[in-house]
C-alpha cells in the first residue's frame, strides 16, 4: 500500500507542477530547451496536434504513451485548460498509471523476465493490433457521424 501511495503522489505531484509550469513559462520555454531533453519541435508539434484533436483525453491515456506523458500536462497549462479538468482527466491517470505498474511488479516479481522476452518478441504484434483496432474505431465513428447528419 505505500508504494501505490508513493506512486500516486509522484505521478499527481509531477504532472501537476508540469501544468503550472505550462501556464507560467509556455512553449518558449519548450522550444528552447525541450531539445535538451530530446523534446524535438517534430514531437512537439506532434503532441500538441494531438492535444488539440483529443483535448483532456490525452491526459488520462498519456501516461501509458512513452514520450507523450512527459509533455501532455506541458501542453494542457500551455493551451490554458482549467484546472478543474486538467484535473479530472489526468488525477485518474495517473492512479491507473501507478496501480497498474505497482500491481504488475508485484504480482509478476521474479517472473518479470519472462514477461519481458515474450514483450520484445511480440510487442510489433500487440501494437499493429492496438493501431488496428484504433483504425477500426475511427472508420466506425466517421461512418456513424456521416449517417446521421
Amino acid at each position: 500500500m505505500p508504494s501505490l501511495l508513493s506512486a500516486f503522489a509522484g505521478s499527481i505531484g509531477g504532472i501537476s507542477l508540469s501544468y503550472f509550469l505550462g501556464i507560467k513559462l509556455g512553449l518558449p520555454f519548450l522550444r528552447k530547451f525541450g531539445p535538451k531533453i530530446h523534446i524535438t519541435e517534430e514531437r512537439i508539434h506532434k503532441t500538441k496536434k494531438l492535444f488539440s484533436k483529443l483535448g483532456p483525453y490525452l491526459l488520462f491515456i498519456g501516461y501509458f504513451i512513452p514520450g507523450v506523458r512527459h509533455i501532455t500536462a506541458y501542453l494542457a497549462g500551455i493551451n490554458c485548460l482549467p484546472f478543474r479538468k486538467f484535473a479530472t482527466f489526468s488525477y485518474p491517470g495517473a492512479v491507473l498509471w501507478g496501480f497498474t505498474f505497482v500491481t504488475l511488479g508485484r504480482e509478476l516479481g521474479e517472473n518479470w523476465s519472462k514477461v519481458e522476452t515474450y514483450m520484445s518478441k511480440y510487442s510489433v504484434y500487440a501494437m499493429l493490433l492496438i493501431v488496428l483496432g484504433l483504425v477500426v474505431a475511427y472508420a466506425y465513428w466517421k461512418r456513424r457521424a456521416l449517417k446521421n447528419s
